[in-house]
């Protein structure tokens, strides 16, 4: 197993978005649980979770979405609606 520099952010296996993003149980928040980070002087990896409201949440996705516009390979082309 090749050794993890300082700092370096490793995804674990299996951990896909359905375990990275998740609502809260009032469904008012949405939860981004960042992989745990390995710092110096910490015994334990550094574990960050950020909580996002509705509003934070559509401002991220209007981000992404120009940013994506922006990215190489360009998005797909929608399919013809009848």
């Amino acid at each position: 197993m090749p050794r993890r520099k300082r700092g370096e952010i490793l995804m674990a296996s299996g951990s896909g978005p359905a375990n990275i993003w998740t609502l809260s149980e009032d469904c008012r928040k949405v939860r981004l649980a960042i992989p745990p980070v390995n710092l110096a002087g910490l015994a334990q990896p550094l574990k960050l979770f950020l909580d996002f409201d509705a509003g934070a949440v559509d401002q991220v996705i209007d981000r992404l979405t120009v940013l994506r516009s922006r990215m190489l390979p360009p998005p797909p082309v929608a399919g013809k609606r009848n």
